[in-house]
């Protein structure tokens, strides 16, 4: 009966060692994947931040051709102004 016993509670011992060989396994495996994914997450951020400041340039510059317009068509208005004033004097 002794024998009986001790056989009982080793077969515990080992099913519990083997269940917990499973678990630490299923950890280490999410753990795995779980990095994994941060890698590609920091991957796309990486990504998509040069494509933002990609965009950021082109919008800049089309802002600045935009302020050249402006001022060039200030300058024409003011010369216009100028040559009507003369047109009216010289009348």
């Amino acid at each position: 009966m002794l024998a009986e016993f001790q056989a009982k509670r080793e077969l515990r011992s080992y099913n519990s060692c083997k269940s917990f060989d499973m678990t630490l396994e299923a950890i280490t495996d999410l753990e795995n994947g779980l990095k994994a994914q941060l890698e590609s997450l920091a991957q796309d951020i990486r990504s998509s931040e040069a494509a933002l400041m990609s965009l950021k340039e082109g919008y800049l510059k089309v802002q600045g051709a935009l302020e050249i317009i402006a001022i060039i068509k200030q300058k024409f208005s003011t010369e216009n102004e100028v040559d009507a004033a003369v047109l009216a004097a010289l009348e």
